[in-house]
C-alpha cells in the first residue's frame, strides 16, 4: 500500500497493527539521485519481512546516540519505535515538511533514522 501525507492517519494505524516493534533493520538503500530510499525489514518473532519504499526523500539523516561496541549487532537494528512525526525540532530549519511524510525510527541502541518523502510503499 502506498501512503501520502494525506493518509498519514491509514499510515499511523498500519504501523500500530503490524509488527514493525521488534523488528531488525537488515537493509538500507539510498539513491540521491533517483531521490529513493528502501528499508528493509525482518521480524523474527512473527516470521514477517516488510519493505519501506520512500519516493522523493528529502531527507534521510541518521543519528547515532550510543557507540558502545559491546552491544549485540541486532540491539543496534532491532526498533524500538516507529511513528509519523508532526514535531520537526532536531531536522534542518529550512525544511518544509508540508505534504510530505517525516518518519522517525528509534532502535533499542537509541540510534535513529529520521526521513521526509512526498510518498511511503509498503510491501
Amino acid at each position: 500500500m502506498k501512503y501520502t501525507k494525506h493518509q498519514s492517519n491509514e499510515l499511523v494505524d498500519f504501523i500500530y497493527n503490524s509488527c514493525m516493534h521488534d523488528s531488525v533493520l537488515v537493509g538500507v538503500t539510498y539513491d540521491a539521485s533517483k531521490k529513493k530510499t528502501i528499508l528493509n525489514l525482518d521480524n523474527h518473532y512473527f516470521s514477517r519481512k516488510m519493505y519501506f519504499e520512500f519516493e522523493e526523500t528529502v531527507l534521510f539523516m541518521q543519528r547515532n546516540k550510543i557507540t558502545d561496541e559491546k552491544l549485540d549487532e541486532n540491539h543496534y537494528r532491532t526498533i524500538n519505535y516507529i511513528g509519523i512525526e508532526e514535531n520537526t525540532n532536531g531536522l534542518p530549519h529550512d525544511l518544509d515538511i508540508n505534504d510530505r511524510i517525516y518518519i522517525l525510527i528509534q532502535f533499542f541502541s537509541m540510534d535513529e533514522i529520521h526521513i521526509v518523502a512526498n510518498s511511503v510503499e509498503i510491501k
